[in-house]
């Protein structure tokens, strides 16, 4: 069906224990239809490789002022839903309606690089810190076109300067080809 049962969520917990790596990447991702953001992800998970790291895909496409993107049942209280004991597993994400995002989990781990998803809850820094909080990466990478935002992004203070300042981690920028470039 398409719940999980409660074994299945137990097993896929007991697995990412076990994995669980001590350092993050914190990578924002989308549905698929951007290619700037399957360089984001692709840097992020050759940096994890490379220094043992996992990554955390931070879904922006859920990103809303007016709802949140958890489903209702276990998740019913916020900080149920984004508790790390609640990682969403490939099969709950499908269960969700984001398939996407499951297969993005699912070839990051297919390329050996531990691998949990975060569906954005609000908007913008706020959002973008919430996750830095609660995962604590060691970088987060975010596309290089943030840098020049649009009039309504600048108008809602979604900014590069923003959201870098909103948190206290490096932020580094990927452009289209792959490059990687810190900010500030």
């Amino acid at each position: 069906g398409l719940i999980d049962t409660r074994t299945q969520r137990l097993e896929h917990a007991r697995s990412l224990a076990a994995r669980r790596p001590t350092t993050w990447m914190l990578a924002a991702t989308d549905d698929g239809s951007d290619p700037r953001y399957a360089a984001v992800r692709d840097a992020a998970l050759a940096a994890a490789r490379d220094s043992g790291a996992g990554v955390v895909l931070y879904d922006r496409t859920t990103e809303s002022y007016l709802t949140n993107p958890y489903p209702s049942g276990p998740w019913s209280s916020e900080e149920a839903a984004l508790s790390p004991s609640w990682e969403l597993s490939p099969a709950r994400l499908d269960a969700v309606g984001r398939g996407y995002l499951a297969q993005q989990v699912r070839d990051a781990e297919d390329a050996g690089v531990v691998t949990i998803a975060h569906l954005a809850v609000d908007r913008g820094a706020k959002s973008l810190r919430d996750a830095v909080d609660r995962y604590a990466p060691d970088a987060v990478y975010l596309p290089a076109h943030v840098s020049n935002p649009s009039l309504l992004d600048r108008v809602r203070g979604n900014t590069l300067t923003t959201l870098a300042g909103a948190v206290d981690v490096p932020v580094r920028l990927v452009d289209a080809d792959g490059e990687v470039t810190d900010h500030g």
